[in-house]
């Protein structure tokens, strides 16, 4: 269960319990080991003097790590998530630091000062001071990390060491001056349900309902509506590259990294129809067929610069609307190239790209988000 190493002790668990502050879940270190060769994820406590002083949670599947260091009551107080690079390195991409004013604050305490460094892949930070956390305002700054870039060597399976020497690098809690005196020992917390997973960014659960003319679909607010499929037109595609955005952005647009091949594809509007409504229903999603046929599997279509390791849980990177309209164009968006313009209210939203059996660009799918949490009604 615990490994021994340069004066520190390493406990391989599921992750850490917050209520006692202790590990939980323990696991042998072949058991650990075995996790991380087939993609799977786990927490390592590293312990100095018999008092945890950094946790670890490492996903080998997702390529995300994250290093948290304790306060003298074994609170988290900082923490560092760092996305893999190539094949054996780790980058920075956020840093969180609590400043717990008192003994008796709670861990993640809502009023606590925080500050936040953000990291872009081109070595730009942002910043951000909330000295009343969710309760006050903010101060931003904008900068360069000097030397750039950061990396850290990627802990392969089993190396012990590796994991003592980023948690060393990385968590040094704040200093913070009480009158109870630290809490010490490694003990085992009794918690049997898995505490930590990684992040697990937004999915398009519900699309292929979506994209289905007749589904049936119960919203939230009990309201049950009925998907309806219209052939909005054809979108000519002479790069093959695709934009999205909001109708005053398009020039500026930058198109998404999987292109499809150069031609004229076929658009079509997923409408929600409430019973007994009017028309027009809302348009919930639009679809570019590239090929016909099924679609064996959904990915977030992305633009340059955007890595899926960077989202956090039920995030996901999208097109930004503000006027009410938005388009979907070619790059070029001139010449041959046609524009589609859908209603859509002021907001965020991701694209999809389906691909087929043979990995091939099905479609691409602008989503709405009318129906995020609706359930299949059966027919």
């Amino acid at each position: 269960m615990a490994t021994r190493i340069d004066r520190r002790e390493l406990v391989y668990c599921d992750g850490w319990d917050p209520w006692s502050r202790r590990a939980a879940g323990p696991l042998a270190p072949e058991v650990a080991r075995q996790r991380q060769l087939t993609g799977g994820h786990l927490a390592v406590v590293v312990s100095t003097h018999e008092r945890p002083a950094a946790l670890v949670e490492a996903s080998s599947g997702c390529g995300t790590c994250t290093v948290w260091g304790f306060d003298e009551q074994l609170r988290r107080a900082v923490r560092y998530d760092l996305h893999r690079v190539g094949s054996a390195e780790l980058t920075p991409h956020q840093r969180v630091q609590w400043h717990y004013p008192d003994r008796g604050r709670p861990e993640f305490d809502h009023i606590s000062p925080r500050h936040t460094r953000r990291y872009s892949p081109d070595g730009l930070v942002h910043d951000i001071e909330e000295p009343a956390g969710d309760t006050g305002g903010s101060r931003h700054r904008f900068g360069r990390v000097e030397q750039w870039p950061v990396r850290y060597p990627l802990p392969r399976a089993g190396d012990a060491a590796a994991l003592v020497r980023l948690a060393d690098a990385l968590a040094r809690p704040p200093a913070v001056s009480v009158d109870e005196p630290p809490r010490r020992g490694f003990m085992l917390s009794p918690l049997e349900a898995m505490p930590w997973r990684p992040p697990a960014p937004s999915q398009p659960e519900r699309l292929a309902q979506m994209l289905q003319h007749g589904a049936r679909l119960r919203l939230s607010g009990h309201s049950e509506v009925t998907v309806e499929i219209a052939r909005a037109g054809w979108l000519h595609l002479p790069t093959g590259r695709l934009v999205a955005a909001d109708a005053h952005a398009l020039a500026a647009g930058v198109p998404f990294t999987v292109r499809a091949p150069a031609g004229r594809y076929p658009v079509s509007f997923s409408r929600l129809r409430l019973r007994d409504l009017p028309a027009p229903a809302p348009v919930a999603a639009v679809r570019v067929e590239i090929r016909p046929g099924p679609v064996r599997s959904w990915e977030l279509a992305l633009r340059p610069y955007r890595d899926p390791c960077a989202l956090g849980s039920w995030q996901f990177f999208g097109f930004e609307v503000a006027t009410g309209t938005a388009c979907l164009a070619d790059a070029g968006a001139g010449g041959k190239a046609s524009v589609m313009a859908f209603p859509a209210a002021p907001g965020t939203y991701p694209t999809w790209l389906g691909r087929t059996s043979q990995g091939e660009v099905a479609c691409y799918v602008a989503d709405l988000l009318r129906a995020p949490d609706a359930k299949v009604r059966p027919g």
